[in-house]
């Protein structure tokens, strides 16, 4: 759905770099009554241990955060940071800012606006997406480079996988109130080809696996994954029902029911690994 974030002063940017130590995956013990199923192996799970950034936001200094700058005005529709770091892409309906990320002075603008933004894996392009249209500009030349009209009355999210080659797009069918069915295309970036398209009762929730070759989302509550070159079908889980998606590495992938389990599943054998109790609140204050 298109976001309408409503800021006074605009966009909060916080002038320090996010990040966050990774920690080992811990076993947790199974939910009662939950399918025994393998654990997952250390080394699978593992990820390499990096020291975090000097100005990394951690449990010990996240206390001390403080506002330091506000940008942009008005109505803001999606915010992108370019994948050096360097620069922030700000979108309103009719233009969009290109923020040094360290002094936050605008470098330029251009002069239309969009709904959705989102920068190429090399920063080179940046997809700007308003409607039934995605335009590719060019950050170098400064012009647009491409565009393409997709099939969907209204884009809501426009994702690259790794490399670059490939783009999917999920957006609503049609402009009506409630929650109108969802329509998925992938697109060839070279050839700026359609390679794929499904409307079967999709979820708002899709993912690129990390080497950029296969595309998961959730259609008729079942988990497809698919070529990202070419949108063939190359699994299918029928037992996967609702909940979100995230890939942990190629072959890992972690999904999260509405009740608070979370489940890890091997992509190669669609087998679910181990199962991992969330305790689910909320609070105020």
């Amino acid at each position: 759905m298109q976001k309408n974030i409503e800021r006074v002063f605009g966009v909060l940017l916080i002038l320090l770099i996010v990040g966050c130590s990774p920690q080992p995956i811990v076993e947790s013990p199974q939910v009662t009554n939950a399918p025994t199923a393998p654990t997952v192996p250390i080394t699978t799970l593992t990820p390499t241990t990096i020291p975090p950034h000097p100005l990394a936001i951690t449990v010990e200094n996240g206390s001390s955060l403080k506002l330091q700058k506000t940008i942009g005005a008005g109505t803001v529709n999606d915010v992108a940071w370019s994948p050096q770091g360097d620069v922030i892409a700000v979108a309103q309906d009719f233009d969009i800012s290109f923020y040094d990320s360290i002094t936050l002075q605008v470098k330029e603008k251009i002069g239309f606006g969009g709904a959705e933004v989102v920068f190429s894996p090399d920063g080179l392009f940046l997809a700007i997406a308003k409607d039934k249209q995605i335009i590719f500009w060019d950050i170098l030349k400064k012009t647009i480079n491409q565009e393409i009209t997709v099939d969907m009355a209204r884009v809501d999210q426009v994702v690259y996988n790794s490399t670059g080659t490939s783009l999917a797009v999920l957006g609503d069918s049609r402009i009506t109130e409630g929650d109108p069915p969802l329509v998925l295309e992938l697109w060839d970036t070279k050839s700026w080809e359609r390679v794929y398209t499904n409307r079967e009762k999709l979820e708002a929730n899709m993912a690129f696996s990390p080497d950029g070759e296969t595309l998961a989302f959730i259609s008729n509550a079942d988990l497809l994954l698919i070529k990202s070159a070419t949108g063939e079908l190359q699994k299918i889980d029928l037992t996967w029902g609702n909940g979100s998606l995230v890939y942990i590495n190629d072959d890992i992938m972690l999904k999260q029911y509405d009740h608070g389990q979370l489940t890890l599943m091997n992509l190669r054998t669609l087998e679910n690994l181990n199962f991992i109790n969330v305790e689910i609140g909320y609070h105020s204050g």
